[in-house]
Order: C-alpha cells, then structure tokens, then sequence
C-alpha cells in the first residue's frame, strides 16, 4: 500500500477513535448530511490497510470532518502551501489576540489606578 493512501487510513482511524463519537453515529451524521448511506461496515473498509478498493471519496470528507468535529482530514489533503498560508493566520490571530489582552490589562490598570500608563 502507498504510504499517502496509508497514512490517509491511519488518520481516518485515529479521528474516529478520538472523536467521542461511536461509528454508528458518525456514520448516520454522514448518511443525513450527503444523503448517501454510509455505513459502519463502510466506515471500516475505509480504514482497513488491507481494503485497498475501499476508497474515501472526497465529496466525503467535510462530512466526515462535521460529524467528528475533527479537520484534521481536511489539513491532511491540503497542499502544504496553502496549510502554511493557513498557519501563518493561525499564528497572526493568536499575536493578535496576545496584543489584545496585554491592551486590556493596561487599560484595568490604569482604570484601577487612575494613572496613565507608560509603554
């Protein structure tokens, strides 16, 4: 088995096991959202390494990703430029929001105390 194709089943297994959800309900959470039937028997194909005609298709995979509250699937197929553009806006919003709080911990301060604040 190609290591891609591995990998691409080693995460779909380990979402599902972490999720909190048995695969019976991400299953039916699946079947309502893409009005197709996935099964758990699919759901098990599909992480099998040894079902190499088992293929997730990819019109499957926001489901998959809404039912497991998990996109870590998503990340995994997207091209590694476009994920370092995504966590760059991670890291942006994270500075950002550091920025903010330090922002109002100053402000606190100088409501507590009257005075104004120096930077």
């Amino acid at each position: 088995m190609p290591e891609p194709d591995r990998s691409f089943r080693v995460l779909l297994s380990e979402v599902l096991a972490r999720c909190g959800r048995k695969r019976p309900e991400v299953a039916r959470a699946m079947t309502e959202r893409l009005g197709v039937s996935i099964t758990v028997s699919k759901l098990n194909d599909y992480t099998a390494t040894t079902k190499m005609g088992a293929r997730f298709p990819a019109s499957y995979v926001a489901a998959f990703c809404e039912a497991t509250g998990d996109d870590r699937l998503l990340r995994f197929l997207l091209d590694p430029r476009l994920q370092a553009v995504i966590d760059l806006g991670k890291h942006t919003l994270e500075a950002v929001r550091d920025n903010k709080q330090a922002i109002d911990d100053l402000i606190e301060t100088e409501r507590r105390t009257g005075r104004r604040v120096r930077l």
